[in-house]
């Protein structure tokens, strides 16, 4: 019985961001709609399309230094955001078209599709090209109680610093694998990424994580970006270096509503994740995240030749009805300035905190400042109401 379902949230929000020197007050709307047809049980045709952006800029008000200025972005279709796709099991269409059970699982993916791997740091993005995964095994041999494996590639659409405006037009193909083993799981993944210019910019990309509990007392995930392969000059290179990342939580007395965390990197060179829009310290803290509504400001998060952290605790309600997180973060620069974003040093402060209103809106609240080295402060104070429907 073919199904077919609209759903998705509303955010409007309201800020101020001071950024580069100068400050905005912003008043941003985005509508997020998920478009989903079921043909059958296991084969679907879904869509995701944002008419109220065109890339990162959103329907709204700004006031800059006196002026106002209204932005309306009712966008058609930008494949730069939205996404369109079909998939489905492989094993269950043959089956069905012979009148069987399936011989095989083999869940699939092709068109403009997102794909979101170890967290999202190595690749959160949407892509043109095809993805397939041979799901739930196990090996006893090696001890593995489960893992699966998937392989992607990918024609268009890829966005990627390593290649600047030319990264749309760049191609890869890569696999990833899930190990779950002895209380812990592994990530695994490779890519080959082609130069869509041929300017001596083609690389291999690897992200690595392992993630576990240990002692009853930490939950810590340890990560690592890698690039290499570019020829030419070092510092014409673009994808070129490493990046570890370690994330911890710690255990309390009251481990569900009193999480004290401790997160860290460490760059060398220019390391860049396979594909994502920002940088990879989004996992990192508050401080590093943007809202991808009203331009909120963030420490640099890019990881090149930086290394720092961010110290914070979250807290819970006891009904987990509201949330309140508080935290420190700080980057540093180190090694030749060529391969780094960040002028220098930097440190920040920041807030959070958000609450149901009803069973479907929420009201959210964000403050920050950050005392950038050889560059001019940052500051921004938000608040938005999200309804998701």
């Amino acid at each position: 019985h073919p199904k077919f379902y609209v759903y998705g949230d509303f955010r409007t929000a309201a800020a101020y961001n001071r950024n580069v020197g100068n400050g905005q007050t912003v008043w941003a709307n985005r509508l997020n709609l998920d478009i989903d047809f079921w043909l059958t049980a296991t084969e679907r045709f879904h869509m995701f399309w944002g008419p109220l952006d065109k890339g990162q800029n959103f329907s709204g008000i700004v006031f800059d230094d006196g002026d106002s200025e209204v932005q309306e972005f009712f966008d058609g279709w930008d494949p730069v955001t939205d996404t369109m796709f079909i998939e489905g099991d492989l094993g269950w269409i043959l089956g069905g078209a012979n009148g069987t059970g399936p011989p095989f699982d083999l869940p699939f993916a092709a068109g403009l599709i997102p794909l979101v791997l170890q967290n999202g740091i190595w690749l959160e993005d949407a892509f043109v090209g095809a993805a397939a995964t041979i799901p739930a095994r196990n090996n006893p041999v090696w001890d593995w109680a489960n893992f699966d494996t998937t392989l992607f590639v990918g024609f268009d659409q890829l966005t990627s610093q390593a290649f600047g405006a030319d990264s749309a037009d760049a191609t890869f193909v890569g696999a990833t694998t899930f190990i779950e083993r002895r209380g812990g799981y592994i990530e695994l993944g490779y890519a080959l990424v082609d130069d869509p210019r041929d300017q001596g910019r083609t690389y291999h990309n690897v992200g690595i994580s392992y993630t576990r509990r240990y002692l009853n007392l930490v939950s810590n995930s340890l990560r690592l970006i890698a690039n290499t392969g570019q020829g030419g000059v070092r510092d014409q290179r673009t994808a070129d270096g490493f990046l570890v990342l370690m994330e911890n939580s710690f255990l309390t007395s009251n481990p569900y509503n009193v999480i004290p965390y401790v997160n860290l990197f460490a760059g060398f060179r220019q390391p860049q994740p396979l594909g994502r829009l920002q940088g990879p310290l989004k996992n990192t803290g508050i401080n590093f995240q943007s809202d991808l509504l009203t331009g909120y400001p963030i420490l640099d998060d890019s990881g090149n030749n930086t290394f720092g952290g961010a110290v914070g605790v979250d807290l819970l309600g006891r009904a987990f009805d509201r949330q309140l997180i508080l935290e420190g973060a700080f980057v540093q620069a180190h090694g030749d300035p060529t391969f780094r974003r960040a002028p220098g040093d930097q440190y920040a402060v920041g807030v959070r905190w958000q609450r149901p209103l009803s069973n479907s809106v929420i009201l959210r609240a964000d403050a920050m400042h950050g005392w950038l080295e050889n560059a001019n402060d940052v500051n921004g104070a938000r608040i938005e109401v999200r309804k998701k429907f």
